[in-house]
């Protein structure tokens, strides 16, 4: 009896984890040819013993797990998404160790999950470096990276005028699904720590730029958007997220992050509940992670939410309404009940806000809170385009945009 076929009847590849600070890394076979099946394999560790992986951060894309990967020689399935990530990552003839929350963690198994969301932040402080992936090439993604690379590269602080089709694909770079998930913020700020910004990169398939370039370029978009006339809805939500970024890590030394990894977390970093109300456009696909995704960032030891950690086996309703207790308790008031307009989930109280509903517009509560609509909807019209680019406005160096890469 073929080995391979008697092994796929059990479903389980998962061996169970141990110790406290036990976690599994994923091991990604080489493969000669794109097309070839992916094959896993996983290895249980211990944070303690620090050990060395590439921690991965990418949008999981709703629940539509139909392609195909081996792990441990069993079938397992995954998200479109994640298989492209997987054959744009592996190696053609050696292994790479990675940890991916989808494939590291077993999913049906909720104790096991509340127990990995804890260590969740000490996964992305601790691993070797940060890769995010931002799906398969899409929206001339190629030209916006290659384009920001040519911002961030530029001697002039000052952007150059960006035409239409530039514009289109750095605004549709900056809108795509990820930057609008709620457990990337987490995985970014506590991933990309310290020194770990410099060898952080975000892939559009085999398109890459460093993060430092990237932000540069974001920065400078920012900067000089009015002055260039030229205005990129999305690029708010990046610069919202290397703010909170700031409070939460410091300046990211070693005292810093030893601090997050005591769990004391900095003085400096905003409470769970200005995190939550800030963040509440941010989306995730169970609603109790619009909680839960966010508990590594937020302030620690606040005794109002002491007893807030991840449990996967109440209902949503029930832990937004121990959170609304608990604002109560922890504000001294009843403004919590002011985020309760819209509802998303059935039979939750009309007193209780409904994390899962999104809200458009301006979101009063805390001082990371933005008016940044974070729906991240993309530009589809040629009317659009044009409004971001801005062709009604000539200017003097209109000629820089010669120096732009072409595809």
């Amino acid at each position: 009896m073929n080995s391979n076929r008697f092994a796929a009847l059990d479903p389980n590849p998962y061996c169970p984890l141990e110790g406290k600070y036990e976690i599994r890394n994923l091991i990604l076979l080489p493969a000669g040819n794109e097309r070839d099946a992916i094959r896993c394999q996983l290895r249980n560790v211990s944070l303690s013993t620090h050990p060395s992986y590439e921690a991965v951060s990418y949008c999981w894309e709703g629940n539509d797990r139909s392609s195909l990967v081996w792990l441990k020689d069993r079938k397992h399935y995954v998200t479109d998404n994640l298989d492209s990530f997987l054959r744009f990552r592996r190696h053609c003839s050696q292994s790479l160790t990675l940890w991916i929350d989808a494939l590291c963690i077993s999913q049906s198994d909720d104790k096991e999950k509340e127990r990995q969301v804890l260590l969740m932040g000490s996964m992305y402080l601790l691993s070797e470096r940060l890769t995010i992936w931002l799906d398969p090439p899409a929206d001339e993604s190629n030209l916006a990276i290659a384009t920001m690379l040519y911002i961030a590269e530029g001697d002039d602080e000052k952007i150059p005028y960006l035409t239409s089709e530039y514009s289109f694909a750095v605004s549709a770079f900056f809108s795509r699904r990820w930057w609008t998930r709620i457990w990337i913020l987490q995985e970014f700020i506590l991933g990309s720590i310290g020194s770990k910004i410099e060898i952080t990169t975000l892939k559009c398939g085999n398109d890459e730029i460093p993060w430092s370039a990237f932000e540069t370029a974001v920065q400078r978009i920012h900067w000089y958007q009015v002055e260039s006339r030229q205005y990129f809805p999305s690029v708010q939500k990046i610069i919202d997220m290397l703010d909170l970024r700031s409070l939460v890590t410091g300046d990211g030394n070693y005292e810093s992050q030893n601090a997050l990894l005591s769990g004391q977390g900095l003085k400096s970093a905003p409470s769970i509940l200005d995190l939550v109300i800030s963040h509440r456009n941010f989306g995730a696909s169970d609603p109790r992670d619009k909680i839960y995704g966010l508990l590594s960032l937020a302030l620690r030891n606040e005794p109002a939410f002491k007893s807030l950690i991840p449990d996967y086996t109440i209902p949503a309703i029930e832990l937004f309404m121990t959170f609304a207790y608990s604002a109560i308790i922890a504000s001294n008031s009843l403004a919590i009940l002011s985020h309760c307009r819209g509802q998303s989930l059935e039979d939750i109280p009309s007193w209780i806000p409904d994390w899962s509903h999104n809200r458009n517009g301006q979101i009063l509560g805390g001082p990371v809170a933005t008016t940044e609509d974070r729906s991240g909807d993309r530009i589809e019209s040629d009317t659009d385009r044009n409004a971001i680019g801005d062709t009604n406005y000539p200017r003097e160096d209109d000629t820089l945009t010669d120096q732009l890469p072409r595809r």
